[in-house]
């Protein structure tokens, strides 16, 4: 059994004012949709700012080391349960697999690769 859908697109012309309104109704719209996000109260700002610098102490001491041919630096942040893994020298392609193994190599503990944010592309 066989079905056929079929969709018909009706294309309308729209004159040069309508064309610079639409658009600067949807400019405004995403502008007004990216300013509206939460905003950090005094604390959280004081912690993410605490957050940030233990961080970057953490890479100005971190370690090298060589997963399949490609150079990670691997930072352990202190007082955390997470490295921060990146890629040294010229991009090039690498897995979850390789910063796993990174750490696993700095760390000696099991590294599990976190998504994070990724998970949603």
């Amino acid at each position: 059994m066989a079905f056929e859908i079929r969709f018909q697109l009706k294309i309308e012309v729209i004159d040069a004012n309508m064309k610079k309104s639409v658009f600067s109704i949807l400019t405004a719209l995403t502008l007004a949709g990216c300013g509206s996000g939460p905003s950090l109260t005094p604390e959280q700002r004081t912690a993410q700012d605490a957050a940030f610098a233990r961080n970057e102490k953490a890479v100005e001491s971190a370690t090298q080391t060589t997963v399949d041919g490609k150079t990670f630096r691997v930072a352990l942040p202190e007082g955390t349960a997470f490295a921060l893994v990146a890629l040294v020298g010229t991009p090039t392609p690498y897995t979850g697999a390789n910063l796993e193994t990174a750490a696993r190599n700095v760390t000696g503990c099991k590294a599990t690769f976190g998504a994070g944010v990724l998970v949603f592309i």
